[in-house]
């Protein structure tokens, strides 16, 4: 751990007692029924001051404790972060370079952390595991020329994500347990193309169930899937096949969530239990959304998008919310926003209803106009 930055505007909400803890009690169903408000809180960067430095948050776990990856100002490049209690770290690299780069992208409740990043100058990114201020190589088990990365670990310590033969090759879903790297196979299908994806595993529970999206029998696109320790099954989709369908994360009750093409040919979010998919629909105004994390209630974080067709120039992302089977744009339910910054995506809650995310300043345009912003986490007021 190489570098800190307190974020003053958590210090400042910390000592006022504005926000009595990251990890806020659930607010309970006469709350999720109406209207929750969030209070905003910058998570900063480590890389230049002022307006240069970005950040993104992936996770964020039950004792407030996000991970993503920050801009650093010793290098052009991206380092993992973990933040807590108003303070960013870097996670550092395992390849000590100015150009290596690191990625977190899921922490269990212990604070263990998992992404990819830089082994060795010729080698693509291998899967890291960050424990106690230390960096390990999970490896691919596939040789030189592989590569692999981590996309989730649980509390006991299963990490999942994918792997692939060389830089060009189709990836594959993998769990990593124990010391042993178990490839989770397709849905009967493989991608033929090159930088192509058979299966990708984005995220495990603690009853070890994995989900992501995987190439069915007959071929494109992907489909979404649950893995229980024996097989794949196929998840479905809600009624289009123009898109892929994927799953991003799965609560401990093994409901899931993520994103599948409509009848109509869009894609929206989505929230899956016991065989049934459900459509979470979009806000007004958008045409797109994307379920990215689900919690124990069942309350889904993600981003929605107000494309009209792939060429729309005026398109965009706005950060949601579903806390009672409805999509709802976040941008208007928090408070302290500075002037400017809008809410581009979240991609986590957790059981206290804690979201993170990335934003932009400016609009989140889809385009090059897009500037980025902080990762953020929005933490939901009592009452």
């Amino acid at each position: 751990m190489t570098r800190v930055r307190r974020s003053t505007a958590v210090a400042v909400l910390l000592t006022l007692g504005t926000v009595p803890a990251v990890t806020v009690p659930f607010a309970g169903a006469a709350q999720a029924a109406g209207v929750i408000r969030y209070t905003y809180i910058d998570l900063g960067n480590l890389g230049a001051t002022g307006d240069s430095g970005s950040s993104l948050a992936h996770r964020v776990n039950a004792a407030g404790q996000v991970v993503g990856y920050t801009d650093v100002a010793s290098g052009p490049t991206a380092h993992a972060f973990r933040w807590q209690d108003g303070t960013m770290t870097d996670l550092g690299t395992y390849y000590i370079s100015r150009y290596t780069l690191s990625t977190a992208a899921g922490i269990n409740a212990g604070g263990d952390a998992v992404g990819h990043g830089n082994v060795n100058s010729t080698e693509p990114p291998h899967a890291l595991l960050f424990r106690d201020g230390k960096i390990s190589d999970l490896g691919t088990g596939l040789g030189t020329g592989s590569g692999s990365y981590a996309k989730d670990v649980n509390d006991a310590g299963t990490v999942v994500g994918g792997r692939f033969t060389k830089a060009s090759a189709s990836h594959r879903a993998v769990v990593w347990r124990n010391g042993k790297i178990i490839d989770l196979g397709t849905l009967g299908g493989t991608d033929p193309h090159q930088y192509g994806t058979d299966s990708e595993a984005f995220a495990v529970n603690n009853r070890g169930v994995v989900v992501g999206a995987a190439m069915p029998r007959n071929g494109s696109p992907l489909h979404a899937f649950l893995w229980d320790g024996t097989r794949m099954r196929d998840l479905g989709t809600l009624g289009g096949n123009n898109e892929a369908t994927r799953a991003f994360d799965v609560n401990d009750q093994n409901q899931v969530t993520g994103e599948s093409p409509t009848a109509e040919g869009r894609l929206h979010a989505f929230s899956w239990q016991g065989g049934t998919m459900r459509d979470l629909g979009v806000p007004a105004g958008f045409t797109s959304s994307t379920g990215a994390g689900i919690n124990i209630h069942g309350q889904v974080a993600g981003v929605a998008g107000t494309a009209r067709d792939f060429f729309d120039p005026e398109a965009r992302h706005r950060a949601v919310v579903s806390v009672d089977g409805t999509m709802t744009e976040l941008q208007p339910l928090v408070d302290g926003l500075p002037p400017g910054l809008t809410l581009g995506g979240a991609t986590s809650i957790n059981d206290s209803g804690a979201i993170v995310g990335w934003s932009c300043r400016g609009e989140c345009w889809l385009d090059e106009r897009r500037v980025y912003g902080n990762a953020f986490m929005l933490v939901p007021q009592a009452g």
